[in-house]
């Protein structure tokens, strides 16, 4: 498959955690044909806190957004266009700044009838030392339970029951504040497609601590065995602007953040471009990426970080 790359400087923010200038504008995510799949733009309240989200389907043209309400202890998200998905409303519960629990109702296409006789429920569990050690999913008819084993600071092992073991291992590349994505506690998934369901995605500083290096392979072995390989690009100020997945050495995905700066007018992308040089940190030319941090001497100029 042919593989389609498009820089963006971009920086990422989805709570006061971070500054205002450091806001995701939206993520727009590629197939490995280079082909654009769909974009999800957020909007945000005064302290930085997400109020809406727009997803739209780039290949059927089509859109609709959630609206978030925030509280001391729990954000709401409502679906407004409930009538055509199952999923209308989701509440996730917050304890000492970690999720700790959220509740998932639906209503049937007339926007009253329950989809679910009881919501969707999931619960989330913590070692002392603040890291997710497992999630529960209950509802009538899918009850499952994840497990997620930590060392060294890292997530090594995640497995759900009767369903698949996922072993994970790193880069040399520091994990950022800004970083967006949840690789580590996916659900099965090798990166984040935008679900109503499970919309805690856009919360990855509310899982706890985080793995302090950023994901290189996930292999999963369910009915057959997948490796997942990730490549990143980063910005000048190391936060990560592109990923790019591989399933099996397959090019499977490309994930774009674009941010806003400071006067709150998203960042332009830059237009594809070709690498001209690729160099180590010890300055030798190589031939490929290779694993570790990599500079990009781009035609136009332009020099990129690439971590692999």
């Amino acid at each position: 498959m042919r593989f389609y790359s498009l820089f963006l400087t971009v920086v990422y923010c989805a709570s006061n955690m971070l500054a205002q200038s450091s806001r995701v504008a939206s993520i727009t995510t590629y197939n490995g044909q280079g082909e654009a799949k769909n974009k999800v733009s957020f909007s945000y309240d005064a302290n930085n806190r997400i109020t809406n989200v727009e997803y739209q389907s780039l290949r059927k043209n089509s859109s609709h957004n959630m609206t978030f309400t925030n509280e001391d202890s729990k954000i709401t998200i409502d679906n407004n266009d409930s009538g055509q998905h199952d999923i209308s409303r989701t509440i996730v519960n917050f304890s000492q700044g970690k999720i700790i629990s959220s509740e998932v109702y639906g209503v049937k296409a007339d926007g009253v009838t329950p989809y679910y006789a009881e919501p969707i429920t999931y619960v989330y569990d913590y070692n002392s030392e603040g890291q997710m050690i497992q999630m529960k999913r209950t509802d009538q008819s899918h009850d499952y339970t994840t497990d997620i084993t930590w060392g060294g600071g890292l997530v090594l092992n995640r497995l759900r029951t009767s369903s698949y073991d996922c072993t994970l291992e790193y880069s040399d590349i520091d994990n950022p504040v800004s970083n967006p994505f949840c690789f580590e506690f996916l659900e099965g998934n090798n990166y984040p497609e935008f679900d109503l369901a499970e919309p805690l995605y856009y919360f990855p500083q509310y899982f706890g601590k985080r793995p302090h290096k950023l994901v290189s392979t996930i292999t999963v072995n369910k009915s057959r065995k997948r490796v997942y390989t990730y490549e990143y690009i980063l910005d000048t100020k190391g936060n990560i602007t592109e990923v790019r997945v591989l399933e099996d050495g397959e090019d499977d995905a490309l994930l774009q953040i674009e941010y806003e700066t400071t006067s709150g007018i998203s960042e332009t992308g830059i237009k594809p471009q070709t690498s001209q040089r690729i160099y180590n940190l010890n300055g030798v030319q190589t031939q490929k990426i290779s694993k570790g941090i990599n500079i990009v001497r781009m035609h136009n100029g332009q020099t990129k970080k690439i971590a692999k």
